[in-house]
């Protein structure tokens, strides 16, 4: 243990060469602040370039987005698909004592079959679900919009239907208005 230490000579050496190496990490988290969350910059975004009754799609998770989006404005959110976090959860208000759920992992299939009945979805409703209902709004005059930066490969089929029934017209990077074809 006592190898350790410093010799009498380099213990000087040591106590010089700390304080500046603190003062240079100092200094480098100065100059390099942590960088904003894209999350927050496609809030950021959606507030600055859509009208507060719009209502916006997006990929985001529709809790974190709701409050930084939509938050003192009549902006209603709506996930992309199931496949957004939060949209896919069940809420479940009582314990459901079902022996078989012991036995399951909780992304097993056969146990959301044995939940399910007694279970709401955390997110009603989600844009691929609901497609007739967008067209209804954005014929009726109410701006649609569907934010892109969170939407991955995975939602090929949602946004081939988005493309389908709509007219995609770019306001700002990442942003589209969505009008009827």
């Amino acid at each position: 243990m006592l190898a350790l230490l410093p010799g009498h000579g380099k213990e000087t050496i040591v106590k010089l060469l700390l304080p500046v190496a603190l003062l240079l990490a100092v200094a480098a988290r100065i100059a390099a602040p942590a960088p904003v969350p894209l999350r927050r910059v496609a809030a950021e975004r959606v507030r600055e370039n859509t009208p507060d009754n719009a209502v916006v799609i997006s990929a985001i998770d529709p809790v974190y987005f709701a409050r930084f989006a939509a938050s003192g404005s009549s902006r209603r959110i709506i996930p992309l698909s199931r496949n957004v976090e939060y949209a896919s959860a069940l809420l479940v208000r009582k314990r459901v004592d079902d022996p078989r759920l012991r036995l399951l992992k909780w992304d097993d299939d056969r146990a959301l079959a044995l939940i399910r009945p007694h279970a709401e979805e955390a997110v009603r409703f989600v844009a691929s679900e609901r497609m007739d209902e967008l067209s209804t709004e954005v014929a009726g005059g109410t701006p649609v919009f569907f934010e892109s930066s969170f939407a991955h490969e995975n939602e090929a089929k949602v946004l081939a239907e988005l493309q389908a029934r709509f007219k995609l017209v770019q306001c700002v990077p990442y942003l589209y208005q969505l009008q009827l074809r």
